[in-house]
């Protein structure tokens, strides 16, 4: 969901192990150490303990590893490694949540619920629309009308994910096989023996 993908900055401080994404993200794509000029590694806890149980080496921060929710703040929190000696400057990607949107129009977070061009690009928005007026159509017992819909909310779909894809190069990578080949890979001797 390339439409969806937002960045963001952390600023660490000498000794301090641990951060706060920010609120709105909802997963973590990629990390990098700014002030150094590298990207960083996203790691698990698991891989922490493994090399360096007691967490004890320090420099410029190179892994980030998110660990839980911050109870306090909501977001999620990451430690950093090695625990940062100074300031340094890192910047993230990752996937925004799209806010509660309300049934008459106004949220916390949204002026007003009708313009969600800054949330949904315009494909999603039309197989949202297709979506709900196909379930609308089953509620009230039509389901001509509602396997209609449904047949255009599929079709938006279906057009959207091939925009996409081709738009941001989500391309699949085959190994090449000879033309007259049935098995996935040929193999040719050209010179030289096997013993």
């Amino acid at each position: 969901w390339q439409w969806n993908i937002k960045e963001g900055s952390l600023t660490t401080s000498n000794g301090t192990k641990t951060g706060d994404l920010g609120t709105d993200v909802y997963n973590l794509i990629s990390t990098r150490n700014v002030t150094d000029d590298f990207p960083m590694s996203i790691a698990t806890v698991q891989w922490l303990d493994r090399v360096d149980p007691d967490q004890d080496e320090t420099g410029s921060p190179s892994v980030v590893i998110p660990i839980g929710i911050d109870t306090s703040s909501g977001a999620w929190e990451v430690l950093y490694h090695p625990t940062p000696d100074g300031t340094y400057t890192l910047k993230y990607r990752y996937n925004a949540i799209i806010p509660e949107f309300t049934s008459g129009g106004a949220s916390s977070t949204i002026a007003d619920a009708t313009d969600l061009k800054g949330y949904l690009p315009i494909w999603v928005q039309n197989a949202l629309i297709f979506g709900i007026s196909s379930s609308y159509h089953g509620e009230q017992n039509d389901y001509q009308g509602e396997a209609a819909e449904r047949a255009l909310r599929d079709d938006a779909i279906e057009t959207g994910l091939l925009l996409e894809s081709k738009a941001h190069g989500n391309m699949k990578i085959r190994l090449g096989r000879g033309r007259r080949s049935r098995e996935p890979f040929d193999f040719y001797v050209q010179s030289g023996s096997i013993e």
